[in-house]
């Protein structure tokens, strides 16, 4: 990496011009400063902080310099979100490096003069090698890294993004300072508290709720909590409109792990068999034990290059067929294309796509491709990263004890756009959020590699000018 091997970038006399004629603080007309004059750069903060609004003034300086600029994220989610906030087309880090037809994957590289990268947390070493290796070295290219380093690391191995701020080879700003006027959203505050290992109060307030279900007995304290859970996705915020949310499409429930009475098969099985009750037959798809139906909210769980979707990405079900019609039915009514692996579909699945017609994509699958999907009214932490949603309500029991960690609490906040419900103890949450650290530890090698060796005593010696 060398950070310096570019032109500085002609900033306006007033700054705030970037930023929509709003002044920025100290630190966001930093960030703008530093992308102009480096290469290569980090941009990290936890939520409130203004990233968005310095990416979309990093963007804006980029194009009033006259750069090509590709917005990218590691999910189709995030990258449709980036686009929303920061006014920008973007798209998935798979979508934009994927090879071109008739070009040889040595000769492909991204035609741009900056990419500015959302969610970077995420990404892993294999996918930041992937990037990297279609970047034109022919021409001075800029990449900016933006993200939350306090999040959860990404699923796959390393942790590019910490690394790449723990071997100080590259200049990182760091946002602080939360922007929220009186009577908006405690989520940031909440989400800080938890981070720096305080337990934040738990008081109602319009944005947020807390629902102790802590019992004697284990298992009547989750079972308590699987049913306000429930409760909660399928009834009390649509009717109350808590967050803005009018549909269960507008709520995330997440939870540490995948089994238990407030795991996310549970979750799953309980929530769809609410929201789908009385469905007809032609919007049924029996399905293994249980069914699929249309409406239903689900998400890919493989990466499927033939497809192009991959792992942890979010679709609702747009029509179903047993007798494998699916696609052509789907596109004879509603004029959409439908991207398939077989001819006979059992069912087409809308995905978020930037850039598409309507921002989205269909995908019909097969039955024997269906294993690729599993029900997502429910999720992990792990794969609601990168996404967000008007109403979170996090299931924290002390079932989930040995999954919770202040990383996991504060990654699973920081998710909620308007509103928050947490529901369950709140003192297995508060041991959690005391502890240091119990996630585990992450044996990498990339800090090392871009960290200059230290200079032994001799070496140190000899530069000396000694007369």
């Amino acid at each position: 990496i060398d950070s310096n091997d570019v032109p500085n970038l002609q900033l306006p006399e007033n700054i705030s011009t970037l930023f929509g004629g709003l002044t920025p603080a100290p630190e966001q007309a930093n960030a703008c400063r530093v992308i102009a004059e480096r290469g290569v750069v980090v941009l990290t903060g936890g939520p409130g902080t203004g990233k968005t609004q310095t990416t979309r003034a990093v963007i804006q300086l980029s194009h009033d310099n006259g750069l090509t600029v590709f917005s990218v994220a590691p999910t189709g989610r995030a990258a449709l979100r980036l686009a929303e906030l920061a006014g920008h087309p973007a798209a998935t880090i798979h979508r934009q490096i994927a090879i071109k037809p008739g070009v040889a994957p040595d000769e492909f590289t991204l035609g741009c003069d900056a990419i500015v990268c959302d969610e970077s947390s995420m990404i892993d070493v294999e996918l930041a090698a992937q990037l990297l290796a279609v970047i034109d070295t022919e021409r001075p290219v800029r990449l900016v890294f933006v993200g939350d380093v306090d999040q959860l690391p990404p699923v796959g191995a390393g942790a590019f993004f910490k690394d790449l701020i723990d071997s100080e080879r590259v200049p990182v700003v760091r946002l602080t300072q939360i922007f929220r006027q009186a009577g908006d959203s405690p989520i940031p505050h909440i989400a800080r508290a938890f981070n720096e290992g305080a337990m934040p109060s738990l008081e109602r307030s319009d944005g947020f709720a807390f629902i102790n279900t802590a019992r004697e007995d284990a298992e009547e304290a989750a079972q308590l909590a699987q049913d306000t859970v429930v409760m909660a996705a399928t009834k009390w915020p649509i009717e109350k409109e808590r967050g803005g949310a009018k549909s269960i499409a507008d709520i995330a429930v997440v939870a540490p792990q995948r089994t238990g009475l407030c795991g996310v098969r549970a979750l799953n099985e309980r929530i769809s068999a609410i929201v789908n009750a009385g469905k007809s037959p032609a919007q049924t798809l029996p399905y293994g034990d249980g069914a699929y139906f249309e409406g239903d909210k689900v998400m890919h769980t493989v990466n499927n290059y033939e497809l192009n979707v991959f792992n942890g990405e979010i679709g609702t079900i747009a029509c179903v067929s047993e007798s494998g019609e699916a696609a052509d039915r789907f596109t004879a009514a509603t004029g959409y294309e439908v991207t398939c692996e077989d001819a006979k579909t059992a069912v087409v699945v809308e995905y978020a796509a930037p850039g598409m017609p309507g921002n989205k994509r269909f995908v019909g699958y097969s039955r024997g491709g269906m294993h690729q999907l599993t029900l997502a009214y429910a999720i992990t932490t792990h794969k609601m990263q990168g996404s967000s949603a008007p109403c979170v309500i996090f299931a924290a029991t002390a079932q989930h004890r040995w999954m919770l960690s202040r990383r996991l609490i504060y990654t699973t906040v920081t998710r909620a756009e308007r509103y928050l419900l947490i529901v369950g103890d709140a003192a297995v949450i508060r041991r959690a959020v005391a502890a240091q650290s119990n996630d585990a530890p992450r044996n990498t090698r990339l800090r090392g590699l871009l960290t200059p060796p230290a200079r032994t005593a001799k070496d140190w010696f000899d530069s000396l000018d000694v007369v």
